[in-house]
């Protein structure tokens, strides 16, 4: 049997895909069920493609206002792309860093039921920028002072005492 992490060989490409494939689709899995997977690839009960289906499964679990998505063949990472980077600009950090499991990013990402249909709905991109802008951590971003600089020079602009 496989040991997550001790892998070698053909075990541990199937390791690092299952891996990939979890952090691509936002989910976590767990050493047991990487050892599982691996044994069922290898004795011949599950393809490549029922691995992606597995995990393409958690996600959509996960993640109900992104079914659509996940049912044309899109990754979660593909959908966050716009929450990732408005994440890593607002925030001022190397969007690279910006992991999905972030409790802004999941949030967004999982929604909230639509009052009307009941369906998950992910937060618009825009009220997603709004909560960033409530975080702490943003308040010692350049962001924060430019557009606290912008507003006061507005507020003397009103008053006639800056121009």
């Amino acid at each position: 049997p496989a040991t997550p992490g001790q892998t070698t060989g053909q075990q541990a490409a199937l390791e690092t895909q299952i891996r990939g494939l979890a952090g691509d689709y936002g989910v976590t899995v767990s050493d047991q069920d990487v050892a599982r997977l691996i044994g069922q690839v290898q004795e011949g009960h599950f393809t490549q493609d029922n691995l992606q289906d597995f995990v393409r499964d958690q996600a959509r679990s996960k993640y109900p206002g992104m079914r659509a998505y996940l049912d044309q063949g899109f990754t979660v990472r593909q959908v966050a792309s716009p929450y990732t980077q408005s994440y890593a600009q607002i925030l001022e950090v190397d969007p690279s860093s910006v992991d999905l499991n972030d409790s802004h990013i999941q949030k967004a990402l999982q929604g909230t039921p639509d009052p009307k249909t009941g369906q998950a709905t992910m937060q618009s991109v825009y009220d997603f920028e709004r909560t960033l802008r409530q975080d702490p951590r943003w308040q010692y971003t350049k962001n924060a002072h430019d557009q606290l600089t912008t507003v006061g020079q507005g507020v003397l602009r009103d008053m006639g005492l800056y121009s």
